[in-house]
């Protein structure tokens, strides 16, 4: 099926369904609005419109302004910087900005006063968005004129950058603290190292749900094989292993009820060992594997899963990572379950920890007392093709400038261009 079938085929089932997909509200918005009344246009009234975040606009939200103008005679306000425009894989356009001030005639009053952070901080920032290419001139400068602490860290490895990390969070207590990434798999290793070091925190991320109870699931699997599991890992573990749903567990459960052991269950109803057959190779397996780095335990274990059960690639990585670092052992596995915290069957996020991680993108808009940006060398990729530098520069300038008093960067290997062009 090509391209133009699929689209055709999409199309149907929205009728289908009396649904609208988001381009076709917008474009129902603006059939709309060629079709309202003079009369209705005359009661409501409108003389302004303001338009924030400008700079997150599409093409076809420009064109809905512009019906809105016409129709209402309206003076148009945008507000919106184009060095924060972040979402041109949403269809925005930082061209938005200016093609506003062009349409609508208006008048140019650049804010370069920054009342957020220290002046080292907006000084270094500076240096590196100057490198985009037709941005709207604006003169940036910081309101506090205190120095600031803006600073990087070469380090030969990601652990080492951990190390960093946790070492800044610990050297100033009582500050809020911003933990941003670019890439999400990284998050994996920073909430271990913060386990570990029995930091609290807090997540600002879109997915985590979903993240975490996949993660759960895999670990849940992975204590199964050791033998030294109970009824809620056996809960958890049931949506990805094969042949074991609600009612296999409730047998389970009643079966290790008088014994409160597996082996012993499957002695009492003989019926389920044909169930369970999954569970019983994760087990041998363990067994052949003993005392084997785990990460080669990991490396097999998926081939018990359900066909609807696909661990994302960022977390199948991190659990081949972090597990080379242990044996198949049973001691093991636990000491790894309590580092990452997972022996707290009711987890709840501590909402009053003053660390917070987050990808650049969920914190737009944000700031706090100090930011740290491990893994510099990750935010351009340049094994990609058509890779966008400038939209990647934006990226990096809106996690630099989210700051009020410090900002800490830290990176792996050669110096990375942004870092560079900050001139740090």
């Amino acid at each position: 099926m090509d391209a133009t079938e699929n689209v055709v085929k999409f199309n149907n089932e929205l009728k289908r369904y009396n649904m609208l997909d988001f381009d076709d509200i917008i474009y129902s918005g603006i059939d709309l609005i060629g079709r309202l009344s003079q009369e209705y246009i005359s009661a409501m009234g409108i003389t302004h419109i303001l338009v924030d975040e400008l700079q997150d606009t599409s093409e076809v939200q420009l064109i809905m302004l512009q019906k809105l103008q016409e129709k209402f005679k309206c003076k148009m306000i945008g507000v919106g910087d184009e060095d924060q425009c972040l979402y041109e894989w949403r269809a925005a356009r930082y061209e938005n900005v200016q093609d506003f001030i062009t349409l609508f005639k208006c008048d140019v009053s650049p804010l370069g006063v920054n009342f957020r952070s220290r002046k080292n901080i907006v000084e270094r920032s500076r240096k590196l968005i100057e490198h985009n290419t037709n941005r709207i001139s604006k003169d940036l400068r910081a309101h506090n004129q205190d120095s600031g602490i803006a600073t990087t860290y070469s380090a030969t490895d990601i652990h080492k950058e951990l190390n960093y990390l946790v070492s800044k969070c610990k050297s100033n207590p009582g500050k809020t603290i911003a933990i941003l990434y670019r890439n999400r798999l990284y998050k994996h290793y920073v909430e271990c190292e913060l386990k570990k070091n029995h930091l609290s925190y807090t997540i600002t991320d879109a997915t985590e749900l979903y993240d975490r109870s996949t993660f759960r699931v895999a670990m849940a699997v992975i204590k199964i094989a050791t033998k030294g599991f109970d009824h809620y890992d056996l809960e958890i573990a049931s949506s990805a292993l094969k042949k074991i749903g609600p009612s296999t567990v409730a047998r389970i459960k009643q079966a290790m009820e008088g014994s409160n052991s597996f082996t012993a269950s499957l002695i009492s109803d003989p019926g389920l060992a044909k169930r369970l057959t999954e569970i019983t190779a994760l087990q041998t397996r363990f067994e052949l594997l003993k005392d084997k780095p785990l990460t080669e335990f990991v490396d097999r274990m998926h081939e018990s899963f359900i066909s609807s059960f696909k661990i994302p690639d960022d977390i199948m990585s991190f659990l081949r990572e972090v597990s080379k670092e242990y044996k198949t052992t049973e001691e093991d596995v636990m000491r790894l379950f309590n580092e990452l915290g997972l022996d707290q069957k009711d987890e709840v996020q501590d909402d009053a920890a003053l660390i917070e991680l987050s990808t650049i993108h969920g914190f737009k808009g944000e700031e706090r007392d100090i930011v740290i940006m491990p893994f510099c060398h990750t935010y351009i990729n340049f094994t990609k093709q058509n890779i966008n530098i400038q939209e990647e520069r934006r990226v990096f300038y809106v996690g630099v400038t989210r700051p009020k008093e410090k900002l800490f960067l830290s990176y792996s290997g050669m110096k990375p261009l942004f870092i560079r062009e900050m001139d740090l």
